[in-house]
């Protein structure tokens, strides 16, 4: 910009004179945005504030907040934006180079096995020579992240046959072996400190009745567990109930599956320390305060695997899941896929941090990755509340009374999500409103979805979610669907 001003000697020593003007010669360089300079700098159609990418008209970039555009090495590679090999250009999602020799963060097995290794149950080869082959084929295969496809070769411990309690028997076991429960109801407060497996006859029957009937109830935790990480204990086909907290995982990695957790008056399922787990296929309703409460202490070594798939978590007083964040930055990874999360009293995920668990909405900035998929978030006060680098697809938010996404901001991606009947769909956070879906949902009784509905076909492929809730295989047609159900001709009503 180039111009003149002119003053008066009078405004410079305050009296009146006749005296020449004085002229004064000035250029300043203006910055020019991408946003504001009339160019399609990403190539999309859109132009300056009418493109997607833009959030103000002195915003320097069109792409938006992609991690090839974010100044930022969110694989860890040492190398940013289009400097890193995952990135062909800016409008790239995601840093990762797959190839690189590092599984790195946002990689796994599924989207990248030249960096990560594939477990024995998913590999395709028959490993323990039985002629058969990975999950759920191979009998040794509790899931398809079991890195071990030899069929159980412990000792089986019976209670109340061989053992009168389930302590004893856990006393009695070696890493291993498996205390298998009979029917019966048995007291909590048991303490676990080694890799065995303790189970109802569920395991061998696959009766629910199994599950119902084999109950522990009562005590400060009805497990208390803290193992080394590696290869995993594991809880299958329980009632716990009428406890404080159901299971306190305290450290180690575990497998927690086909579950009853109900009316325990804190937490279904607490994980603090050093734990990982996969939980799976379990119900956890109306327990006093959170589903599941997950605690970021910190931790730096190889990264933690926290996997939560196909539950049902409803009714719970307080959050259906909860984050809660320390100073720091951990080696922590969350997957959530396939969970219906429904009518829980405050958020149906809810972040928080500075070790506080009494939720306010603050929607805290967890840097942590976070992937959250094909999930069914249905009449939660709030729906999901803050993240940093959370990457939400596929989800289907309905019936919040609140705000369906609240601050889900810094790194993170919003997309291909249905929004139906919620008070606010988004305050504050990175939405995507390309490929969004704001109609009736048409869920039947059961929450799957009837023919002619919205979310079908509407969503996006998302390698690790190759089933939906009831195991149907993705996709049935012409894309994925949106929500924790695939809707298929055949099985759909």
């Amino acid at each position: 910009v180039t111009g003149s001003g002119e003053r008066t000697a009078e405004s410079y020593n305050g009296e009146s004179q006749n005296a020449a003007l004085l002229v004064v010669e000035y250029t300043t360089e203006l910055p020019v945005y991408q946003c504001a300079d009339g160019i399609d700098n990403d190539g999309d159609g859109a132009i300056d504030m009418a493109d997607q990418g833009c959030i103000s008209s002195s915003d320097s970039s069109e792409y938006g907040n992609n991690e090839c555009d974010d100044g930022i090495d969110n694989d860890g590679d040492g190398l940013t934006d289009v400097a890193d090999l995952g990135c062909i250009n800016l409008a790239g999602l995601d840093e990762t180079n797959c190839g690189d020799g590092i599984c790195g963060a946002g990689e796994s097995w599924q989207s990248c096995s030249l960096d990560c290794a594939v477990p024995q149950c998913s590999d395709g080869i028959d490993n323990d020579a039985d002629g058969l082959v990975d999950f759920p084929n191979d009998s040794g295969c509790l899931s398809e992240v079991d890195d071990d496809e030899a069929d159980f070769l412990g000792n089986t411990l019976r209670v109340p046959t061989d053992y009168s309690t389930i302590q004893a028997a856990i006393n009695a076991a070696q890493d291993g072996d498996m205390v298998l429960v009979y029917p019966g109801t048995y007291p909590g407060d048991l303490i676990v400190s080694k890799r065995i497996t303790i189970a109802s006859n569920f395991i061998n029957t696959e009766n629910q009745q199994d599950i119902t009937n084999t109950i522990i109830s009562g005590g400060n935790d009805g497990f208390f567990v803290q193992t080394p990480i590696g290869e995993p204990m594991k809880i299958i086909g329980f009632t716990i109930t009428g406890t404080v907290d159901g299971i306190d995982f305290e450290g180690g990695s575990s497998i927690v599956k086909n579950n009853i957790f109900e009316y325990n008056t804190d937490d279904a399922i607490d994980l603090d320390g050093s734990s990982e787990s996969i939980i799976e296929n379990n119900i956890i309703r109306n327990n006093g305060d959170d589903g599941l409460e997950i605690r970021l202490h910190n931790y730096n070594g190889p990264t933690l695997n926290i996997i939560v798939r196909n539950n049902t978590i409803s009714g719970n007083g307080e959050d259906g899941i909860q984050l809660i964040d320390y100073p720091g930055i951990s080696d922590r990874v969350f997957y959530f896929y396939n969970n219906i999360i429904k009518d829980n009293v405050y958020v149906g995920l809810g972040l928080m941090d500075n070790g506080d668990t009494t939720e306010d909405y603050r929607a805290a900035s967890i840097p942590e990755p976070i992937y959250l998929y094909n999930n069914h978030f249905i009449g939660n006060s709030y729906g999901i509340t803050g993240g940093d680098n959370l990457k939400a697809m596929n989800n289907m938010v309905i019936g919040t009374p609140n705000i369906a996404f609240k601050n889900v901001d810094g790194n993170s991606q919003i997309s291909y999500s249905l929004f139906w009947n919620n008070s606010v769909d988004n305050s504050g956070s990175n939405l995507d409103t390309l490929n969004n879906v704001n109609e009736n949902p048409l869920l039947d009784i059961n929450l799957r979805l009837q023919s002619g509905s919205p979310a079908i076909n509407a969503g996006v492929s998302i390698i690790e979610v190759e089933s939906d809730f009831d195991g149907t295989l993705r996709p049935q047609g012409a894309a994925y669907d949106i929500g924790a159900f695939e809707y298929s001709e055949s099985i759909s009503p």
